[in-house]
């Protein structure tokens, strides 16, 4: 399984561009944000894995791209200025894809940085690889079920979907997402409106109820790293890797 990864520790201050942002296709394994700290991963470790184990003959790629504290309404969606309080936050669609022009995109946080995909699929190139983008997953959602973004997030989550598969000229690409667990919300002891969460909750429910290429992966059961927290133990992102790839898997059969 190749890995190539971009994480928005790369923007702050002192960033280290080393540690944060891949320059080549590696094998997949945990990652240190910044020089001799721990390594850690998330769910790609065992997504990877399963889907790798189910398609013999062919090698999984995964590119990943990351950013602490972000929102779709403010971060994510296609065509956004700048985030001025948090510059490190800026247009990560944009750095993701690098697929708007500057009609439409006037401003630029960070003109210079190559975008994610496209400096990923040309290394694959340079590597004598041939490749078709086959899915993309999905994990956010806490920080808009923090504040009244929770309310609209449907609605956003549905323009960001149709402006992936626009942009990758792939308008049945199979999405996969992890819906927002319980583990953060009031009634858990956590920071999170207990409204909010379940806004956020309905939505991505109701996004995979209406779309046929969408699936939706529950992981109230997996105990989180602390109560009331938004991460997990090691074997709590082991198995919502493993469900993310068994989703992804059945989307491809057809399964819903």
């Amino acid at each position: 399984v190749l890995y190539d990864f971009w994480n928005t520790t790369a923007r702050l201050p002192g960033g280290d561009y080393a540690s944060s942002v891949s320059t080549e296709w590696g094998p997949l394994e945990p990652k240190a944000l910044q020089p001799g700290g721990a390594r850690r991963f998330g769910p790609e470790i065992s997504f990877g894995r399963t889907v790798a184990d189910a398609s013999p003959g062919t090698r999984v790629a995964i590119l990943k791209a990351s950013g602490q504290g972000t929102t779709i309404l403010e971060h994510w969606e296609r065509g956004l200025p700048p985030d001025a309080r948090y510059p490190e936050k800026s247009q990560l669609y944009h750095t993701l894809f690098g697929s708007l022009d500057s009609a439409t995109y006037p401003t630029l946080a960070y003109p210079s940085e190559p975008t994610r995909l496209d400096a990923a699929l040309s290394r694959l190139e340079a590597r004598g690889d041939t490749y078709q983008i086959a899915g993309f997953i999905w994990l956010q959602g806490e920080n808009e079920a923090a504040w009244s973004a929770a309310f609209t997030y449907e609605e956003h989550l549905r323009s960001f979907v149709d402006a992936v598969r626009e942009d990758l000229a792939s308008p049945q690409l199979p999405f996969v997402i992890a819906r927002l667990s319980l583990n953060g919300s009031a009634s858990e002891g956590g920071p999170l409106p207990d409204a909010g969460v379940l806004a956020v909750r309905d939505a991505q429910a109701s996004l995979a109820a209406t779309d046929e290429h969408v699936a939706l992966v529950d992981i109230d059961d997996l105990p989180p790293e602390t109560p009331g927290g938004f991460h997990f133990t090691t074997e709590g992102y082991i198995t919502r890797g493993a469900r993310i790839g068994e989703a992804y898997l059945a989307l491809g059969r057809g399964a819903g």
